[in-house]
Formats: C-alpha cells, structure tokens, sequence
C-alpha cells in the first residue's frame, strides 16, 4: 500500500469517527475510541491533530496515528479490491 492511496477523509459513521490524512503527513482527527466498556459502548475517545504514517513489518502494514502522546495502530486491508481502513478497541479476546 502507497501513502497516495490514504490521502484523503475517512468516516466510520457506526463510531461517528472522522479521519482527515494528509500529503505532508498530518493528521485530523475526531472521535477516535480508545476505550471500551464490556457492554462494547466507548468511554474515550481522541480528537486533535497530529500526524501518520504507514508502518510496514514483511508483508504486513498498519496506518498508525500519533495525537499528542496516543499512538493509534489502524489496519490496512482489502475487500472486494476497496481499500479499508479499520480499528480494535479494546481487547479482542475478552
């Protein structure tokens, strides 16, 4: 994945989450989940500006986003040839 193909706004109406990248490598964004509660509602959420890039380890590749001092880890992956761009709060075994 190139960082040409992230540039641009991304929504995730279900978390009412908006994640603005751009080609200098900033970031905005509004209501990023952080936290969980078990009955899955979020109890925080980040919101600022700040900056992202693509992390690549062999063949695997996250976008990860740093406002302040949250690093926020997405994943990278395909669906049906679309791009998409997703997010685990929380501890997925539980």
């Amino acid at each position: 994945m190139a960082d040409h193909q992230l540039i641009g706004t991304w929504r995730a109406q279900d978390c009412d989450t908006t994640l603005a990248l751009h080609r200098d490598g900033s970031a905005s964004v509004t209501g990023i989940p952080t936290e969980m509660d078990l009955d899955g509602k979020v109890t925080q959420r980040v919101s600022g500006d700040g900056t992202w890039e693509i992390y690549k380890s062999g063949a695997e590749q996250e976008l990860d986003v740093t406002i302040g001092d949250e690093g926020t880890p997405f994943d990278l992956y395909r669906d049906k040839g679309r791009l998409l761009v997703g997010l685990t709060v929380g501890d997925p075994t539980i």
